[in-house]
């Protein structure tokens, strides 16, 4: 669990901790150890990032024990157009640990999206074109919205 969450998150928050610990000592042994497997056994990808062409955000708990800020940073990097930021007070569970935080970024993302979207339809569409609202584009059938990326590392407890 140290590796989950930030050292604040431990102090201050510890009911975040406890429910996570309590699901994952309630997960069937067989079924964490086949998820253990699989992350072990992925392979690179990050050939792959430089192909994305979606508009990607990419947000990591500045005390990420297991997916490093400057490991994030140099996946946006390699991510054409990719936003990045590194959320205060947050381990590897930004989500869960500064979730106001989280959610503000993730709209502002959105929200910029239909901004831009709404900017090029005015900009290229006929003057008498409806205006489409935006959309997010979707993986292909069968394709993870985000790739593995690296081996798995030890959790911990």
């Amino acid at each position: 669990m140290p590796k989950l969450f930030g050292q604040a998150t431990h102090k201050e928050k510890p009911e975040i901790v406890a429910e996570i610990r309590k699901t994952i000592e309630e997960t069937c042994p067989r079924g964490l150890a086949a998820a253990q497997r699989g992350m072990a056994e992925r392979e690179d990808v990050r050939d792959f990032l430089p192909q994305i062409k979606v508009p990607t955000l990419v947000i990591v708990g500045r005390k990420d024990a297991i997916s490093p800020v400057d490991e994030m940073r140099s996946i946006a990097d390699a991510i054409p157009g990719a936003k990045f930021h590194v959320v205060e007070q947050a381990g590897h569970m930004a989500p869960l640990e500064q979730p106001g935080d989280v959610n503000t970024l993730i709209a502002d993302f959105v929200g910029g999206l239909q901004l831009l979207n709404d900017a090029t339809t005015r900009r290229t569409a006929p003057s008498s074109a409806p205006t489409i609202a935006g959309s997010i584009s979707s993986p292909a059938p069968g394709r993870s919205s985000s790739p593995p990326l690296r081996r798995a590392s030890n959790l911990g407890s």
